[in-house]
């Protein structure tokens, strides 16, 4: 029988012959070390530092969100913000949208400029959206269940296994590895191969071995899990790796178009890329690991939040055309998830910065539910006021529709209208789905008009929730970002589309246009305000607990709407300011913040924060090694590279920092920096048996530059 304290629950041990116990609230890693030294190792003789470039240097920051590509020159000497542009972001080639914001900078500026650095959303919307490299995954498990856990395909198990302690159970056989390499590359076509085991992080002999197969045999990329991640969950492993090779061809496509723009623009610099824990690497280790790159936006915006303010403890709320996505900056950082960011279905090893996203932007889709109840999001539309803008035939069908919303039958999505995104049909459509691209070809329609046009009974009838996802199509429809050009908060484009909009939609919701802004406003407030609350509760309790807790939705209310303020009243202090970025904020976060009595700051250059939060990133490489104990009493280190014994740990200690501070320096060449420092950081773990014995589980050399 085992015992395991209330609150807690038991957790692998790095000891073969140990169970941990932790916190219920807590990941998979085990109790915290205790610290034995920290030390920097700087560059000695026969270490050249490249020159760190010229006083006069300016970088280039360039944004790719959902919605607008944004773009800021930065003077590094100066720390300061030069000019700024903004373009609209076409997901079909995000190389239109990042030259159209540049051209809006000084481009007399442009021969200064050293350094561009990129974040993007590419890597997160293509794992969304299932596109990418057509990838075959080889893998090693521990059981042969572990199979239906690894929801890829095509994929196939070999023989061969390692440990949890770096051993070989299993020996490879190299002629089914050949075999297996020959069917998937020939028979099932694959353009990239993932290799993952389940012992690769403790032993990634038998991983490099496929992988030289996989070269030797077909020359094909190929990616090993140890490579991406030295966690031990072998499914997300495994994901990690999949998703890594499906992503490359994607990011490489990216990094070739945006040096193209830069080179037009007469722009020779560095390009470096956000990762999704902040920190920056190399176009050369993007293309390589572009897995890297996922959550790369928000990062961005964190970093932003946090230099245009100078605020190193605060909450950053980030509100997009797409999504609002939360943070909570302690001492100036992010915190970064251990137990690696999940994207749509898959489940990752990739760290990234916490943080809680939502479907709430300027140009959400805003629809009733059936008691007339104005809802925001989560789909991101097409405003009307951009539609017709750029399609002025729009006006005359908005006018029609308008009417028609007056009539007590009409449906809430009367106002719907279709149009092509421009992007390529990669997968087999049906028939109908054919015929509705073709329709669409002369231009934007309503959903009454392109159901009619189709022959279906009713416009209900008319599914296109494919072909939007798919990207093939967008929707058009009234959102926040109308209602604002309405009030005049906002006016970018057609002013006119905007009013005949809102003013169809408030005849569909039986009330007059200002009590229909006035509702938009209050809910995307609401909103705004949970998502504050949401993400500082969830230190403390699983959301789940707060959406299902009658009590707390009865005081949301009340603080919110006033339910029940007859009785009581709830009110809300937020000791963090609230730093808010992003196009929407200005005529929605001073309503939050009264409401959650918050200090609220909007710095200036809010509206580009991204770009400013990829310019003023910095690198940071990490790399852990980790020395244990066998039967024999041996010290086995365990490095991303090798398996080793030492019959001391004085010597094991020595080997993994003279290897720490070689692999360190070799890869910061890689991600572009001139830095050599290296700081070398070892901990001990300990665990302690039932009669009170200590026995030592392991020692952690850790190295960061």
């Amino acid at each position: 029988m085992l015992v395991v304290k209330p609150g807690e629950r038991v957790a692998m041990s790095t000891h073969e012959g140990l169970i941990e116990s932790i916190p219920m609230d807590r990941g998979e890693t085990p109790a915290a070390p205790s610290k034995v030294e920290t030390r920097r190792i700087v560059s000695g003789p026969g270490v050249v530092r490249p020159a760190s470039g010229l006083p006069e240097a300016l970088g280039l920051g360039v944004g790719a969100g959902g919605t607008y590509t944004d773009a800021v020159l930065y003077d590094f000497a100066r720390r300061q913000v030069l000019c700024k542009g903004k373009a609209l972001t076409t997901s079909h080639d995000y190389t239109i949208g990042i030259v159209g914001a540049v051209d809006h900078l000084d481009k007399s500026l442009f021969p200064r400029v050293k350094l561009v650095s990129l974040s993007t959303t590419l890597a997160t919307n293509s794992i969304v959206e299932g596109r990418g490299a057509r990838v075959g995954l080889i893998f090693m498990p521990h059981m042969p269940e572990a199979a239906a856990e690894l929801h890829v395909e095509p994929k196939r198990r070999v023989r061969g296994q390692i440990g949890i302690v770096g051993q070989e159970l299993e020996p490879l056989d190299p002629d089914e590895v050949r075999a297996v390499v020959d069917e998937l590359a020939h028979r099932e076509r694959v353009q990239a191969f993932a290799v993952s085991g389940f012992g690769g992080v403790m032993n990634p002999a038998h991983e490099n071995q496929i992988k030289a197969i996989i070269t030797e045999t077909c020359g094909l990329p190929v990616v090993c899990g140890h490579e991406l991640s030295a966690k031990l969950d072998f499914i997300k492993r495994a994901n990690t790796a999949v998703l890594n090779a499906r992503l490359v061809p994607i990011i490489g496509e990216l990094m070739d178009s945006v040096k193209k723009a830069l080179h037009e623009h007469g722009i020779d610099a560095a390009l470096m890329v956000v990762k999704g824990d902040g920190t920056l690497m190399s176009e050369a280790v993007a293309r390589q690991r572009p897995i890297e790159t996922i959550l790369s936006g928000p990062a961005a915006s964190a970093t932003g939040a946090h230099f245009l303010t100078d605020k190193p403890d605060a909450i950053a709320i980030d509100m997009g055309g797409t999504t609002t996505d939360t943070a909570l900056l302690d001492h100036g950082r992010v915190a970064v998830t251990e137990e690696g960011a999940t994207v749509g279905q898959w489940k990752t090893s990739v760290e990234a910065v916490e943080m809680l996203t939502t479907g709430l932007g300027g140009d959400s889709y805003l629809r009733l539910d059936h008691d007339l109840r104005i809802h925001v999001g989560p789909e991101r539309v097409i405003p009307l006021a951009y539609l017709a803008s750029e399609h002025p035939a729009v006006h005359h069908t908005l006018g029609r529709l308008a009417a028609l919303a007056s009539e007590d039958s009409a449906p809430s999505h009367i106002l719907d209208f279709f149009t092509l995104t421009g992007r390529k049909v990669r997968v087999k459509l049906d028939e109908r789905e054919r015929q509705l691209l073709d329709a669409l070809a002369a231009g934007p329609q309503a959903r009454v008009d392109l159901s009619r046009n189709l022959g279906y009974m009713a416009p209900s009838l008319l599914r296109v929730e494919r072909l939007e996802q798919l990207g093939l199509v967008r929707r058009s429809a009234v959102t926040p970002t109308d209602m604002l050009h309405v009030t005049g908060e906002f006016v970018e484009w057609s002013r006119e589309a905007a009013s005949v909009g809102l003013q169809a939609l408030a005849s569909l919701m039986r009330v007059t246009v200002d009590e229909a802004a006035a509702r938009i406003r209050r809910e995307v407030v609401r909103r705004l305000a949970m998502e504050i609350i949401r993400k500082l509760v969830s230190k403390h309790v699983d959301l789940k607990w707060l959406e299902t807790c009658r009590s707390c939705g009865l005081m949301l209310d009340n603080l919110f709407e006033g339910r029940g303020r007859k009785e009581f009243g709830v009110t809300f202090k937020v000791e963090r300011p609230i730093v808010a970025i992003g196009a929407p904020v200005h005529p929605f976060m001073p309503e939050v913040a009264r409401i959650l009595n918050a200090e609220l700051v909007i710095p200036d250059h809010a509206d580009v924060a991204n770009a400013v939060g990829a310019i003023v990133s910095q690198v940071l490489i990490r790399e852990t090694m980790r020395i244990r104990q066998n039967d024999a009493g041996d010290y086995v280190l365990h490095s991303p590279h090798e398996k080793r014994e030492f019959s001391r740990i004085e010597s094991a200690q020595r080997y993994a920092e003279d290897q720490l501070v070689k692999l360190l320096r070799d890869r910061a060449a890689k991600y572009g920096t001139d830095e050599l420092d290296v700081t070398i950081e070892v901990h001990e773990r300990e665990g302690h048996l039932a009669k009170g014995e200590v026995v030592f589980l392991e020692r952690v050399v850790e190295g960061s530059i």
